[in-house]
């Protein structure tokens, strides 16, 4: 198939709009959290230990979910994504080495926030 060929399938059009809405939320999730944040800094408020677990769950979540998003958007490509000439086999690397990074844990950070969650205490060594 050629590019053209494949921009013309519906099964295509459908993998990029669910992906978009997927996107979008993420964007919304993302940017609610940082205005909250924002505005309490402007305030000149600290956030409490269950709010940073909670800021750093949401953080390793959008990184682990625009990985997945972008994993799919190489996958409605196909093999031409990872051609060096590809602008999605940039962005697929970028993002596959940014959601490994400790800070973007999800594991660990989904854990921290579990337990804020059910009222136990975060550790005094928690990456928050």
């Amino acid at each position: 198939y050629t590019g053209e060929q494949m921009q013309g399938l519906t099964a295509q059009k459908i993998r990029l709009s669910r992906q978009a809405m997927r996107l979008d939320a993420l964007i919304r999730l993302w940017e609610g959290h940082i205005e909250e944040m924002w505005e309490q800094a402007l305030r000149g408020e600290t956030p409490s230990k269950e709010r940073r677990a909670e800021i750093r769950a949401v953080t390793a979540h959008v990184a682990h979910s625009a990985y997945d998003i972008i994993n799919e958007l190489a996958r409605c490509v196909g093999t031409r994504s990872f051609y060096d000439t590809s602008p999605i086999q940039r962005f697929h690397r970028d993002m596959s080495s940014l959601s490994t990074h400790a800070l973007f844990d999800i594991d660990s950070m989904a854990g921290l926030y579990g337990g804020a969650r059910l009222g136990q205490e975060l550790p005094e060594n928690a990456m928050i």
